[in-house]
């Protein structure tokens, strides 16, 4: 996920996967560098899809690029 910190000017990234949170040092909405990031699409029932930002750290994201499922947790 990552989101904007206003009061701090920074960029928040935090890893989907493992958790690892790291910072810029600009609220521009602009990836820590290596970070990857995406959408996944949900199929929450027949007649409903929702989409959903993703972001991975570098030790996350080759893994993540050569996934054909991820599975992710609700907490």
């Amino acid at each position: 996920m990552i989101y904007l910190d206003n009061e701090s000017h920074q960029t928040i990234c935090a890893c989907d996967r493992c958790g690892v949170t790291e910072a810029t040092d600009r609220a521009d909405g602009v990836a820590v560098a290596g970070w990857m990031t995406g959408h996944l699409w949900l199929d929450v029932s027949l007649s409903e899809q929702r989409q959903s930002p993703l972001c991975f750290c570098p030790d996350c994201s080759a893994r993540m690029r050569s996934a054909t499922t991820i599975q992710i947790s609700a907490a």
